[in-house]
């Protein structure tokens, strides 16, 4: 089954069904039809780019947690950027998220002046220049996570 889940920033579908084990798998795709780990929402187990071993709970908690979602897509030529806005009293930043061909994400983040950092400052990663790279999914949730503390 499919449902259209209007997010702050964007609109995402989530394709889910039940498995013959009363389980379910989910996919996340934006209105571009790009699709999402779902590890950027929720922690779970995942393959490919598919979420598995969910109960109906997990996937209800999915719903809430996409629409919850501060993320948004602008399409490119090559790959779709996700962003991630962040703010708090102590600062506003943007978090750029680009999946690559080999599963890692590389990631920017800029405040609300348009002056990138450096990831490091949030988290220690990979970087060049204002990229951090080789980021799994948990990665780039805890780099969001660690961002959030540093604003609030």
């Amino acid at each position: 089954m499919e449902k259209k889940i209007y997010a702050s920033r964007d609109v995402f579908i989530v394709d889910y069904f039940e498995c013959n084990d009363g389980m379910y798998k989910l996919a996340i795709y934006d209105n571009y039809k790009h699709s999402h780990n779902p590890k950027l929402f929720k922690d779970c187990d995942v393959e490919g780019i598919t979420a598995v071993n969910l109960t109906w709970d997990d996937v209800q908690e999915f719903f809430t947690a996409v629409k919850d979602s501060t993320y948004y897509v602008y399409p490119g030529i090559w790959f779709d950027f996700l962003y991630k806005d962040i703010s708090g009293p102590r600062g506003v930043y943007t978090v750029a998220i680009i999946e690559c061909s080999n599963g890692t994400y590389e990631i920017s983040i800029r405040d609300n002046k348009y002056v990138y950092k450096n990831p490091r400052e949030f988290m220690d990663c990979i970087t060049e220049g204002s990229l951090a790279f080789k980021l799994t999914p948990d990665d780039v949730k805890a780099f969001c996570i660690a961002v959030e503390k540093s604003v609030n």
